[in-house]
């Protein structure tokens, strides 16, 4: 994410809990560490505290609070005076289910019009504690500190707030939990793990055959009793439906989303940047998900070449857990089955995600 700072607010005082809870443990590490290795592939981290608690075990930037005992709107405050990025995504440092996708889909909200993005839970409660916060906020805040009114609730109303409805999204509201007390702690010590869906891309060039391969593989992986699910990456803006369909006479009239369903089926298109981590929340309940394209990327791939088109593999070997062709492609440590040996490639994708 560009000129955006993951906050991690720290310098609470914990007074329900009796003890710091961004050291609580959960799976075998810290809460303010769970948030560190959620988030750290997609923004830069930095830690919110007060001068009692400096957390130099950690290897990010430290933010002091310039206010002491005025809450998270101090650290806040203080996170968007000192950072240089124009936008901070706060973080409470007791939701330790927070995701990286999570703050990406609160990401593609942002433009100029607003000073901040308050997520919005299911039963209507404001989220300001895991919103994002534009430098134009710094004012306004400042407002607020000298009146003494540190309310983050107060705060959304100040200022240019746009709220992001979670019931709008797929992502599950435990991921934004905070974690209070030792009943919501015990809840959470007992939660099962949710397994994301292994994700496993069929790249290869235009016209190399993929969508073909990807068709062919999911009746074999659904006979085998796995649920399956697709996403298409376009390296090209695409175009939905046909022109007389009115989904596309919605979006052609400057609608920024439409959906449509039936009884049996639904499907929602939005006008926004996104990416297939984002996606991939909508398929909480595949057991593999196959990606069509993206051959740059480090999700493990089988590349389909063909005689004629794509003689040569285009994607990181290191990568590579197969190759699907219609010749003898020689491709060093990675097996290569052909176009139609849809069970033996099954079978490997299976063998991958053991």
């Amino acid at each position: 994410m560009e000129n955006i700072t993951g906050v991690i607010l720290a310098g609470g005082n914990s007074r329900r809990m009796g003890q710091n809870k961004a050291l609580m443990d959960f799976k075998g590490k810290s809460f303010i560490e769970n948030i560190i290795e959620n988030i750290k592939k997609d923004f830069p981290v930095a830690i919110s505290c007060n001068k009692n608690e400096l957390y130099t075990n950690y290897n990010h930037e430290k933010i002091v609070d310039e206010y002491e005992d005025i809450g998270p709107i101090g650290g806040i405050y203080s996170s968007l005076k000192s950072l240089e990025s124009d936008y901070i995504w706060a973080i409470s440092c007791d939701t330790p289910l927070v995701s990286s996708s999570f703050g990406s889909f609160l990401y593609s909200y942002i433009s100029s019009d607003y000073d901040g993005f308050i997520p919005v839970a299911r039963n209507g409660k404001l989220l300001p504690t895991l919103g994002i916060y534009s430098k134009s906020a710094i004012k306004i805040i400042e407002k607020m500190i000298r009146e003494k009114n540190y309310r983050l609730v107060d705060l959304c109303e100040n200022m240019k707030s746009k709220y992001v409805y979670m019931e709008y999204s797929a992502f599950p509201d435990s991921i934004v939990t905070n974690i209070n007390n030792y009943i919501e702690y015990n809840a959470l010590m007992e939660k099962k793990d949710e397994k994301e869906a292994p994700i496993i891309a069929v790249s290869g060039i235009k016209n190399s055959g993929k969508t073909t391969l990807i068709t062919k593989l999911i009746p074999e992986l659904v006979r085998r009793g796995y649920r399956v699910c697709t996403i298409k990456h376009d390296g090209h803006d695409f175009s939905i439906g046909k022109k007389e369909t009115d989904t596309f006479k919605h979006l052609d009239s400057g609608s920024q989303g439409t959906a449509i369903f039936s009884k049996s089926k639904y499907m929602v298109i939005r006008n926004k940047k996104t990416d297939e981590r984002v996606i991939r929340e909508y398929f909480k309940d595949a057991d593999i998900i196959l990606l069509e394209g993206l051959k740059n990327s480090k999700y493990p791939k089988i590349e389909v070449m063909r005689r004629g088109i794509s003689e040569e593999s285009l994607t990181d070997p290191k990568t590579l857990v197969a190759i699907a062709s219609d010749f003898p492609a020689n491709i060093e440590g990675v097996p290569v089955y052909g176009l139609d040996d849809i069970e033996n490639l099954c079978d490997r994708i299976e063998e991958v995600n053991k």
